[in-house]
């Protein structure tokens, strides 16, 4: 079991992590970044409806993120104490989104490419090409969704996502659940795509915030991942160099310990007064992993090799960046 101990809960204090799987994934994708929090958290990795119950749960003439987070709500508001919340892929939407619903109730953001794509539309001509790429998918599973063609329209789902062959790397039982998810993703397309989040909400949440993302990842969701960056006023961001999309499942070792000691970071500073006594952000270029001033008295991204990210190199690179 990996583990990582944090000044603030010596005393045997307990806070809530809510973590929150990618589209087609299960729970268990964050099994290893909850046997490393669970000696001092309650993990939660809550299960999103499925296909079939989607339309009895709509508020709205089509599904929405809100629709979905109504799952999520009873755990974010149940604790007396503000919770972390980790995200991958549509769960990192779907905190994003929660957070910025309820900002007094997130202690922090841990988020591997959100696919927040509401943004793309507000980015104007920069981010045309990303948007084309994205609705192209998305008419291209729903073509096959309709005609029959669940097997085809997963692989193209998956290759998309984890890279050419991705899909012929899967295990059979793994390939079965997501054709039987194919379904589902239509409405999370519609809950992704028709977010109506405005800009200025993630510019006002002061919450802090660990964006990771992958080197090799598609450019659509390393686009959102730089635009959060700009807007996030509380935002760290770490490129993994030699991973895709799928990082919190190929590099789960390597995720969890960089999300762990995120989340061990925040409990053992007081954020807060961290915020009162900020500097400013500078401009970057987009793509820049220069180091930044933010809010955290100085703000850093930087490129990492998941290869040698160990349990020490994790806790000191959150550290350097949030000092």
């Amino acid at each position: 079991m990996h583990r990582f101990y944090s000044s603030a809960y010596q005393s045997g204090e307990r806070r809530t992590v809510i973590a929150l799987h990618c589209s087609g994934g299960s729970p268990k994708q964050w099994q290893i970044l909850t046997e490393a929090l669970t000696d001092r958290y309650r993990v939660h990795t809550p299960r999103y409806l499925p296909a079939d119950a989607c339309n009895q749960s709509l508020h709205h003439s089509r599904f929405s993120l809100d629709d979905e987070a109504r799952l999520v709500l009873p755990l974010l508001l149940a604790d007396d104490k503000p919770v972390h919340m980790v995200g991958h892929s549509y769960g990192g939407a779907l905190a994003l989104y929660l957070a910025c619903c309820h900002p007094e109730r997130v202690a922090s953001l841990s988020l591997f490419e959100p696919c927040a794509f509401h943004i793309l539309s507000q980015l104007g001509a920069i981010a045309t090409k990303e948007q084309e790429d994205l609705r192209d998918l998305a008419t291209s599973i729903v073509s096959l969704i309709d005609c029959d063609r669940s097997v085809d329209a997963m692989r193209t789902f998956v290759d998309f996502w984890g890279g050419s062959g991705a899909w012929h790397k899967l295990k059979a039982s793994d390939q079965a659940q997501l054709v039987s998810w194919a379904p589902k993703a239509l409405h999370e397309f519609d809950a992704l795509f028709n977010d109506s989040t405005p800009l200025q909400s993630y510019r006002r949440l002061n919450v802090p915030v660990l964006l990771l993302h992958g080197e090799d990842s598609p450019r659509a969701v390393k686009t959102v991942a730089n635009a959060l960056w700009g807007l996030l006023p509380a935002a760290t961001s770490i490129r993994l160099s030699r991973v895709g999309h799928m990082g919190p499942v190929t590099h789960r070792d390597a995720v969890a310990r960089l999300i762990t000691s995120h989340i061990n970071q925040i409990d053992g500073l007081s954020y807060r007064e961290m915020l009162a006594d900020s500097d400013s952000v500078s401009s970057a270029a987009p793509g820049e992993t220069i180091e930044t001033k933010y809010r955290f008295r100085r703000h850093q991204r930087e490129t990492v090799d998941t290869h040698t990210v160990h349990r020490g190199q994790a806790q000191a690179l959150i550290e350097t960046v949030s000092n």
